[in-house]
């Protein structure tokens, strides 16, 4: 530098301290400071000079090292004024700590003392309000004494002016008086204390027999202001119980006359005509019960605003009247119902049609729709006991109900009330679960309405023996009928007993221990009914003893109905064994009776039947199976869907009712196999005889032009026929299906097995194999119209077995390698071989056979035959 230079203005604008004060950009600053000098420089058109921008500079760090300095001096002088006024602020703080600290205590202090005066005080209160209380005790007990030497000298004036004309406080204190003097005179014991015991008594009496004077009057006035006046007085005399009796006892419900003239409406109800049919709706309402209980429903509205107005305690009030109600009036209406119902049961037991099971049913109908209507109405009534302590009304019935039911103005429930009470044994409310005295008190007096029908096991005797009953008379025409069938069929020959087994099934002795007499075992009450009921056994027919889902379906809705009885009426812990139990019942008419009944009837027919007959077995007990398989459909699905979801509570009765159940369908199932097998037996039997009537010269005819006008032998058309009618009835008896399909399956296995035997009996010469070849066309035929692909190949591989009777000798070894008979080996085809007529002259020759596979005596024993049929047999399964 040339020396020190003045600043330019520039610099002295740019270096001072409020260009730092504020967002700095040292881009910025530099562009400031050297702007002029820049443009400056671009002016000149001379080389660039540095000198300019140098000085610039060099004055520009001056300026700011001065600024620095003085910014460095300000910050000392600032940083010692900082400690000094820190140091003063924390004394002044600690000062002011200290301070606190004093004022702090001495509110602990005064708090302290505060607390003692007050315990003080509080002290004072309790010792002041025991003196009062002393001192009130004195009084009374002054008044006490003076009142009784009153009594003891016969003087009852005081009491009786503080009785009359003390107004309403008078008679509070007047009661409250005489019940201490009536205490008093029953512990004292000194000389006339008996004579002053009976003056207060009298008094006592007297005073309380004015009350409910006073009390009847205002009743009948229509006063409840005056009546609850009465009422707290009576209350304070004697808890006011005979203040409530009389309200309760002189309630006009109870005196009303129309309730002989709804008894009278009772016995006379329409209901009564059906109530003992099974096929009919049970009834849900009964017209003079659901009367009453609509009168009570809105007899107690009005009462609880009236009781809730006048008694300080409503609760018990309403208790004792609706214990009242139900001991009176509802439950002389159930007896007058059962008793009814009793009476339309023997009535319908003596003339029905269903024996005394009509009269159980009669009476099991009337208790469920009793007890539902009752269930009912102690919902609608514990609505008063929801609200709080005291009765509130309920409003308008016309709503829903507390069980969430729409209700009729009358207070009738709209649809079933069977559902009211799901568990049985409780009501269903809310209030009975909250434990609340009116819903206790309510749930007990259904339960004690209705002891004496459901107590222990009697609910569910009766209604075993009312199902019992009607499914014993109802299936009485379906055992007579196989019982007379076969002992019709015992004395006829073989085709008058197929004869009469044309109905659909047959009987025999081995079904009589099936029949309905066996629903009612140990019950001889019902014998005399059904011996009664069998004299029309002569009008029975022969539809009489077939399988009918008509009558299933009717069976199991009896049982559906008691079931749902069953629901209602059993408690929450009974009901799935009873539910168990009436499964039992059922299954006993059901499976037992009704289904084994008709299949060990055919079985047993099927079995009676002769298979070397001339014409063909019957088929039509192969009806029952198709029968018995929908029966049991049906039963399943009314199991599954009713009865298992019932169980769910209970995991074991669950699993006994699905083993039970499991074990009556393998049993019905092994029933049916056995018929299909007996069946099946028989025409396979019938078969074979037919083939059996083959002449032996029937595939050796002398005259050939005979031979070939010939169109198929005698047998083959008896088979033939034998067999269409085999698919019609399977067809048509079975129905379409696995079964029809597995048994014209196991028919046309056996058939097949027959003619490979049929085959190596007879010579068959070239003639001869052409009628034997229009048979085995005749037969596949009639297998293939069977519909089973299975039998297809089989009855084509006879047919080219067949085929080898006919076919040249110079072709016959290329003709077994073809087709189905190359999967045969040749040695197995060898005894079909020697049937031919030319075999020793032209086919021995062309033979190169194994002959050690077919015994040392050239292939002509039995054994070798049959091992031969065998093996055809297996190679016929390997090829399917």
């Amino acid at each position: 530098m040339d020396g020190y230079r003045p600043a330019s203005p520039r610099v002295e604008e740019l270096c001072r301290i409020e260009t730092f004060q504020q967002g700095f950009n040292s881009k910025d600053f530099l562009a400031g400071l050297s702007e002029k000098l820049i443009a400056r420089s671009k002016a000149d058109p001379g080389p660039f000079n540095p000198r300019p921008f140098i000085r610039t500079f060099e004055s520009s760090v001056d300026s700011l090292l001065s600024l620095r300095s003085q910014l460095t001096t300000q910050i000392t002088s600032l940083s010692s004024s900082v400690r000094v006024s820190e140091s003063a602020y924390t004394s002044k703080l600690h000062d002011l700590s200290s301070h606190f600290a004093s004022a702090s205590a001495s509110f602990g202090s005064l708090e302290n003392r505060f607390s003692e005066v007050g315990r003080t005080a509080m002290h004072i209160g309790d010792q002041l309000q025991t003196i009062d209380r002393m001192r009130t005790r004195a009084a009374e007990a002054h008044d006490l004494i003076e009142y009784y030497y009153q009594f003891a000298r016969g003087d009852t004036s005081r009491l009786e002016r503080l009785r009359k004309e003390g107004g309403r406080e008078g008679r509070l204190r007047t009661a409250v008086i005489a019940r201490r003097l009536g205490a008093i005179a029953r512990e004292v014991d000194i000389p006339g204390a008996a004579q002053t015991r009976d003056t207060i008594d009298k008094f006592a009496e007297r005073f309380e027999r004015d009350m409910l004077k006073l009390f009847d009057r205002f009743y009948r006035k229509s006063d409840p202001k005056m009546m609850s006046h009465i009422a707290k007085v009576l209350q304070s005399f004697n808890g006011g119980v005979s203040c409530v009796q009389i309200y309760v006892n002189q309630h006009d419900f109870f005196i009303s006359k129309d309730r002989v003239m709804q008894r009278r409406d009772l016995e006379q109800s329409a209901m009564w005509s059906t109530i003992a049919d099974p096929d009919a709706l049970p009834p849900k309402s009964e017209p003079s019960l659901q009367a009453l209980f609509g009168e009570i429903r809105s007899t107690v509205e009005v009462e609880a605003q009236i009781i809730s107005a006048v008694f300080p305690s409503p609760l018990g009030v309403m208790t004792s009247f609706l214990q009242r109600v139900f001991a009176q009036s509802v439950q002389g209406y159930v007896e007058v119902l059962m008793e009814k119902a009793t009476e339309v049961g023997s009535a319908a037991a003596a003339g029905g049609t269903n024996g005394s099971g009509e009269g159980h049913l009669a009476f099991l109908r009337t208790l469920q729709m009793a007890r539902s209507m009752s269930l009912n109405l102690v919902n609608d009534l514990k609505v008063y006991d929801f609200r709080g302590a005291g009765i509130i009304t309920s409003g308008k019935n016309d709503s829903l109900g507390p069980d969430g039911r729409h209700m009729n103005g009358d207070g009738s429930v709209l649809g079933s009330g069977a559902n009211a009470g799901v568990n049985g044994s409780g009501s269903g409310g809310g209030a009975s679960a909250g434990g609340s005295s009116l819903g206790i008190v309510l749930d007990q007096a259904v339960e004690e309405l209705f002891v004496p029908y459901m107590d222990g096991l009697k609910y569910l005797e009766r209604e075993s023996r009312s199902l019992t009953e009607l499914y014993a008379t109802f299936l009485l025409h379906f055992s007579n009928y196989h019982r007379g069938a076969f002992g019709f069929g015992k004395l006829s020959n073989l085709v008058d007993r197929a004869r009469v087994a044309a109905g659909g099934t047959a009987s025999s002795s081995s079904v009589a221990p099936s029949d309905a007499s066996t629903l009612v075992e140990g019950r001889t009450s019902n014998d005399d009914s059904l011996t009664a009921m069998s004299g029309g056994a002569s009008s029975i027919e022969q539809h009489d003893g077939a399988l009918s889902l008509d009558v299933a379906e009717r069976m199991l809705r009896w049982h559906a109905e008691a079931i749902g009885r069953c629901v209602d009426l059993s408690s929450s812990s009974d009901m799935v064994k009873n539910a168990f139990a009436l499964l039992k019942v059922l299954a006993e008419a059901y499976v037992k009776s009704y289904t084994e009944c008709a299949i060990d009837s055919a079985l047993t027919h099927a079995s009676a039947q002769d298979p070397r007959a001339s014409v063909l077995p019957d088929l039509r007990d192969l009806m029952v199976v198709r029968q018995a398989e929908l029966v049991m459909q049906l039963w399943q699905h009314y199991v599954n869907t009713a009865l298992l979801p019932l169980a769910t509570s209970s995991v074991t009765i669950r699993r006994e009712m699905s083993i039970y159940n499991n074990h009556l369908l393998l049993r019905v199932e092994r029933k049916c196999d056995s018929i299909v097998q007996k069946v099946t037996d028989n025409i396979v039997g019938y078969l074979s005889g037919r083939l059996s009537t083959q002449k032996k010269n029937d595939f050796t005819p002398k005259n050939d032009e005979l031979a070939f006008s010939r169109i198929n032998t005698d047998p083959c058309l008896a088979i033939v026929d034998a067999l269409e009618k085999v698919d019609y009835g399977a067809k048509n008896y079975l129905g379409p299906g696995k079964n029809c399909e597995a048994f014209l399956t196991e028919i046309g296995v056996a058939f097949h097995g027959l003619l490979l035997d049929h085959l190596r009996k007879y010579v068959i010469s070239g003639s001869g194999g052409i009628i034997l070849t229009k048979d085995l066309a005749m037969y596949q035929d009639s297998i293939n119209a069977f519909g089973v692909s299975a039998l297809a190949d089989r009855f084509e591989m006879l047919r080219q077995l067949g085929n080898l009777f006919i076919v040249q000798p110079g072709v016959l070894k290329s003709y077994m390698r073809e087709s189905h008979l190359s999967k045969v080996e040749e040695r197995y085809l060898r005894p079909y071989l020697l049937k031919r007529a030319d075999y020793a002259t032209h086919v021995r020759d062309l033979s190169d056979f194994d002959d050690r596979s077919t015994g040392p005596a050239g292939n002509t024993g039995q054994s070798g035959e049959s091992s031969s049929f065998n093996k055809i047999n297996v190679g016929i399964g390997e090829m399917e």
